[in-house]
């Protein structure tokens, strides 16, 4: 467990800075008059998500490997916190649509059925809690990997 500390504090500190990114997005308009932009605003969560990679492998070096530490055990090591990051992110994503945007899916399911494209019924089968975790494990999920991969490239 010793070693794996680390890699479960980044990966909650991970799922916290989800939260306040919808935090963010809220604030900001995202979620009500500027939603037909939150996706693409959202990619920006990349920024501080590399910085706290890179803070986190850094450390792993500096604490558990002596300032000594591959490639292999640097992304190994990503690999977990993205793991730790992918079982918070159902808890996070619940506390951020119940507590911070209650009114998201419902803004998504109209804005939805305002454009035309789709029906109610339509609207509403796909902007659930289920679809939305699963948009947010197809996206932040691969750019953790990705971003894991990136700094460990340049921590070794």
């Amino acid at each position: 467990m010793g070693k794996i500390k680390l890699e479960i504090y980044w990966g909650f500190y991970l799922a916290f800075t989800f939260i306040l990114w919808s935090q963010l997005e809220k604030w900001l308009g995202f979620h009500s008059d500027k939603l037909f932009i939150q996706p693409i605003f959202s990619i920006l969560i990349t920024i501080p998500f590399s910085i706290l990679y890179y803070r986190a492998l850094y450390l792993k070096k500096k604490n558990d490997y002596n300032n000594q530490i591959t490639f292999q055990q640097s992304f190994i090591s990503s690999l977990f916190i993205t793991g730790v990051f992918a079982l918070f992110l159902p808890a996070a994503l619940y506390f951020s649509l119940k507590y911070i945007s209650p009114d998201l899916m419902n803004n998504f399911i109209q804005a939805s059925i305002k454009s035309g494209k789709i029906t109610l019924k339509e609207a509403e089968a796909y902007y659930n809690f289920k679809s939305l975790l699963l948009m947010n494990y197809s996206s932040l999920l691969p750019i953790g990997i990705i971003i894991g991969y990136l700094v460990s490239k340049k921590n070794n």
